[in-house]
C-alpha cells in the first residue's frame, strides 16, 4: 500500500467513466452466491461518509485502520464489524498510513504533512518534516527508522521516531512508493523512475525499468518486487487518477520484466502481493448512468495470469473512489480493500466472484484500440454533439473536436506512436475518459 474531493455528489461521479463489456456467465455465479454467502469479499460496516481516496492498513486480522478524506481516521478492532471515527485535526488529504503497533501510527499526505499518534489514533500531532511537498508513501523498517517519498523527488528519513528529518533528492520526478526488505530498498515514481539502495537507504542508484510509464503501488515479497505501470493524471488539489494495465517485476532488484494485466474499470489503482506468486489488484469507477463498480483481480502465478476475484456494480455506498482504491493483506487469506466509503474484507483469499451486470446503452465506443492506422472511429450510441479532447501523458492538449454524428471517424495522422488520453464530454460534464494506444 503505497496513494480530493468534488464539490458535490453528482460532479464527483461524472469526473471519469468507463467502457466495458462482460463475457462471463452470470447465472452460474449468482446461483452459487447464496450457498457461499460468507465467502469471497464481504462489505464491512464502514462509518465513512464522504471519502474518495485515503489508505487502509491492517496491523492484524482484527486491528484495521483507515485514513480518509478531510482528516478522518477510522479504526476497527473486531476485523471490520464495527468502526469508530476520529477527526485528526488536519484537513489535508492523506495518501498512506502505517501502524507499527496498536498505539503508534503515521499518516503521510499533502503539503509535507506527516502526522503521528501514540494512543491508537485518538490524538494526532504533526511532525516537522521540513518540506511542503506532497508525501505519497511511507516505509518503516524499524520503529525509529522512518522513510517517506513524494513530489519533486524528495526522500525523507528520520532515525529518531520522526522528531528530526533528513532530506535527499536524487531525481526531479514525483516518487510514488517506497518499500524495504532488510537492507534492500526500492523507490518507484513517474516516467519509469526506479531507485535502489543496497545499504538500508544510505545511498540510492537509478535503475532501468524498461518503461517510461508512471510506476506506483509498489510491493516487495520474499524474493520478488512488483510495481504497477501505467499513468497518473490530474491535479492533486482536485483529484488524482491512477490507471495501470501492466505490472513490472524483478527477482534481483535490477532486471525488470513487464506483464500485461488488463485495464480493470477502467484501470488499476493498487495491488498487493501476499507472497512471491499470489497477488491482487483493484480498480473502481462510475459510469455515465450512475452505476459505480469495484473490481478486484487475483493472480497465483507471479502476475502472469489474472482471474476475476470480485466485481460489483451496486456497493453499499455509491460514493466510490474514482480511479482510486487501496488494498492491504495481513496474510495469504485475510485482506482488506478501501474504495470511497466502502470497506471490503476477505477471509479466504478472495475465492469467489460476485458481480452485477451493467447496461452499456449509454457507453461510447472507440475503436480500433490499439490504433494501427490513421483513422479512429467513435460510436456515441445516440448521445449527440459530444466534445472530444486528446492529451499526451504530460497533460498537453493536442486535438480538440466535436462528434456530431452517432458514428464518426477521426483522422490522427499527426499523432506519433504512444499512449494518449481521450476525454469525451458535454458542456462541463465529463462523459468518459479513455486511454488510446497508437502503434502504426
Amino acid at each position: 500500500m503505497q496513494g480530493t474531493h468534488s464539490s458535490s455528489f453528482l460532479s464527483k461521479h461524472f469526473v471519469k467513466t468507463i467502457t466495458m463489456k462482460f463475457n462471463i456467465t452470470f447465472l452460474l455465479i449468482m446461483l452459487a452466491m447464496p450457498i457461499f454467502a460468507q465467502q469471497g469479499w464481504q462489505y464491512q460496516n464502514s462509518s465513512l461518509t464522504t471519502n474518495e481516496s485515503g489508505a487502509i492498513y491492517a496491523l492484524s486480522k482484527d486491528s484495521v485502520f483507515v485514513i480518509a478524506d478531510h482528516g478522518v481516521f477510522s479504526k476497527s478492532y473486531d476485523g471490520g464489524s464495527s468502526w469508530g471515527n476520529v477527526y485528526t485535526g488536519f484537513t489535508e488529504s492523506f495518501f498512506d498510513i502505517i501502524f507499527i503497533n496498536a498505539d503508534t501510527g503515521y499518516c503521510a499526505g499533502k503539503n509535507g504533512k506527516i502526522i503521528k499518534t501514540i494512543d491508537g489514533g485518538d490524538n494526532w500531532t504533526a511532525l516537522m518534516t521540513g518540506t511542503t511537498k506532497n508525501i505519497f508513501s511511507l516505509s518503516i523498517p524499524s520503529a525509529n527508522n522512518i522513510r517517506a517519498v513524494g513530489d519533486s523527488g524528495i526522500i525523507l528519513h528520520s532515525n529518531d521516531f520522526g522528531i528530526n528529518w533528513d532530506l535527499q533528492s536524487i531525481v526531479d520526478k514525483r516518487l510514488n512508493s517506497i518499500v524495504f526488505k532488510d537492507s534492500i530498498g526500492i523507490i518507484v515514481g513517474n516516467e519509469g523512475t526506479i531507485l535502489k539502495s543496497i545499504n538500508a537507504g544510505t545511498n540510492w542508484t537509478i535503475e532501468n525499468a524498461g518503461t517510461s510509464n508512471d510506476l506506483f503501488s509498489l510491493c516487495m515479497t520474499q524474493n520478488y518486487v512488483y510495481a504497477l505501470s501505467g499513468w497518473i493524471f490530474g491535479e492533486l488539489d482536485s483529484h488524482c487518477y491512477y490507471d495501470a494495465a501492466e505490472i513490472i517485476k524483478s527477482d534481483d532488484y535490477t532486471n525488470w520484466t513487464t506483464t500485461f494485466v488488463g485495464s480493470g474499470i477502467p484501470g488499476l489503482s493498487r495491488m498487493f502481493f501476499t507472497n512471491d506468486s499470489t497477488g491482487f489488484n483493484i480498480s473502481s469507477n462510475c459510469t455515465t448512468n450512475g452505476d459505480c463498480g469495484i473490481h478486484i483481480q487475483k493472480s497465483c502465478d507471479y502476475a502472469s495470469n489474472w482471474n476475476l476475484s470480485y466485481l460489483n456494480w451496486n456497493p453499499p455506498s455509491a460514493w466510490v473512489g474514482i480511479e482510486y482504491a487501496d488494498l492491504f493483506f495481513v496474510n495469504d487469506t485475510i485482506g482488506y480493500a478501501l474504495s470511497g466509503n466502502n470497506i471490503l474484507k476477505t477471509s479466504d483469499g478472495g475465492l469467489l466472484v460476485n458481480m452485477n451486470e451493467i447496461s452499456d446503452n449509454q457507453m461510447i465506443r472507440m475503436y480500433p484500440n490499439p490504433l494501427t492506422s490513421d483513422i479512429l472511429t467513435f460510436e456515441t450510441n445516440n448521445i449527440s454533439s459530444v466534445e472530444l479532447e486528446i492529451y499526451d501523458l504530460s497533460g498537453h492538449l493536442l486535438i480538440k473536436s466535436i462528434l456530431s454524428n452517432t458514428q464518426e471517424n477521426l483522422y490522427l495522422s499527426n499523432l506519433n506512436n504512444g499512449i494518449y488520453l481521450v476525454k469525451l464530454f458535454q458542456g462541463s460534464i465529463v462523459l468518459e475518459t479513455k486511454k488510446l494506444i497508437i502503434i502504426k
